[in-house]
Formats: structure tokens, sequence, C-alpha cells
């Protein structure tokens, strides 16, 4: 029979010696069961009740649903857990109070600076407050710690395009296309990048690679976005099928991807073989 005994966890009576947990203890297990429930309610779409609750927790922790409301800048040490910081930000954030979400997320940033799960959140949530060169900085962050990054790539290529910035999101898009080259949205916001400097045909030929990609959801999402930028180019879903000089531009990118992720592979292999041999 194993004798280890398993460290106690952080919290824990036994971390203490006392039998039972301290007020702050259970005012911190109360809250995360009260951030779960809003959870609970917003996947059941029961968005009363979640807003309801969300109110109650604001107002405990002295924030306010008011954009005009100045933020203080004192610190926000209402949590233990940077989760509870990012649940709750991305909570206001779902209800449109992105001062209240933009006050929690730079506070878990404030107290948990390499948690790049913070710096993506305000990247996002300064993109939505008109902040671009916030966002910017905090997206280069997060893709510093990891440029591997799908979602901050493609994210912040939006961001450049919103920008009229269309060099600069190719760039970072040529990223994600040798990291995710079956990802249809990649195409897509290729595409909108050369319409936005007159590549016309490379444009049509990147949003028709964005259709055949998303079939399944083609009707549902891509169509309008597609149509709404070449109404006539582009074509009908039909015509689709038959686009097979698409195909090769796709091949094209996989063929790359693949290269790409070999190459890495062999770099990652020879850095092990140098660091045993040391």
């Amino acid at each position: 029979m194993n004798s280890k005994k398993r460290a106690p966890r952080p919290g824990s009576d036994l971390c203490d010696g006392s039998n039972s947990k301290s007020e702050e203890e259970v005012k911190e297990m109360m809250m995360i069961m009260r951030l779960n429930e809003i959870r609970r309610h917003q996947f059941l779409e029961e968005t009363e009740k979640a807003k309801e609750l969300y109110l109650k927790t604001i107002t405990e922790i002295g924030l306010r649903e008011d954009p005009n409301w100045e933020l203080e800048e004192e610190p926000l040490d209402e949590f233990k857990y940077d989760s509870e910081y990012l649940v709750l930000g991305r909570i206001a954030e779902d209800f449109g109070d992105l001062h209240i979400a933009r006050r929690l997320f730079e506070e878990c940033y404030r107290r948990w600076p390499d948690d790049m799960r913070s710096v993506k959140d305000l990247a996002r949530v300064y993109r939505k407050l008109n902040l671009p060169n916030k966002s910017e900085m905090m997206y280069r962050l997060a893709l510093s710690y990891d440029n591997d990054d799908r979602n901050a790539l493609r994210e912040m290529s939006e961001l450049y395009l919103e920008l009229n910035r269309p060099l600069d999101a190719l760039a970072w898009l040529q990223r994600a296309l040798l990291l995710d080259p079956f990802e249809a949205e990649n195409y897509l916001l290729v595409a909108k990048a050369l319409k936005m400097i007159d590549k016309v045909e490379e444009s049509i030929k990147m949003f028709r690679a964005a259709a055949l990609l998303d079939v399944r959801r083609y009707e549902a999402t891509l169509r309008e976005k597609i149509t709404e930028a070449y109404a006539e180019e582009i074509g009908d879903a039909e015509e689709l099928n038959d686009i097979y000089e698409v195909n090769e531009e796709i091949m094209e990118w996989m063929k790359r991807s693949i290269k790409y992720f070999h190459s890495r592979k062999g770099a990652r292999e020879q850095q092990d073989a140098r660091r045993s041999g040391d």
C-alpha cells in the first residue's frame, strides 16, 4: 500500500491544521460557485438570470455598470486566482460592459504578467474599445511568447485590416496559413487584404478557396461575407465545385506547411542532440 500522502491543496484545512475553513476561504469558494452558476445560465441561454447574478457580483466588488464611470487606479485585490478575474471579465465582455472587462483583465495582467490569457483578452477588449495601439501591443506580446498562436495571429490580422494596414495583415497571415492551411477564415482574411491593395484576381481566388474549405458552414457564414465583397465575380455556390484551380492554391500552402513543420522538427532534434551531448 502506498504510504505517500498527497500534498494538501493551497487553502485546504490541512495547510494550517485547522478543522474549519476561514471566512475568506468560504467567500472565495462561494464566488467561484457563483461564477460557474453565471456561466451555466449563459450556456442554457437564461440571460436574465445570468445578468442578475452578474450585476450582483460586480456591485459586491465595487464595480459599476456605467460606461462614464471613472475607473479607479487602486488595485482590485478581490480574487485569489487569475481564473476568477478572467471568467468575470469575459462575462462582463459578453454583456457588453467593456470598461469592466478591461478593468478585470488589466488587474489580472498586473498580478500575473506571465499569464498570456489575460494578455490576449486585453488585446481583444482594447480592440473593441477602439484602442488599436494598445491592442496591437498586447497581440505582439502574446505572439512573442508563442508565435504559433493561431487565434492571436488571426485576430491581429483582423486588427490590421481595420486599421487599413493590409500589408501588415498579409505578413502575419502568411504564418497563419503555414500553421493551418485548411482554415477557411485565413484565406478569407488574405482575400480581403489582397482586395485592399487592388490585387483583384488573387483576391477572388482566395475568397473561393475560403468557400471551398468551408463547405459545411458555407451557406450560413462565408457565403454572406464573400457575396458582400464580390457579388458578381465570385459566382454562385454551385459553381464553386468546378473551380479546380483554387485547389492548387490550397495544396501549395499545404506543401509549404508540411515543409515548415518538418524543418521545425529537424531544428528541435538538432537542439536536443546538442543538449544531450553537453
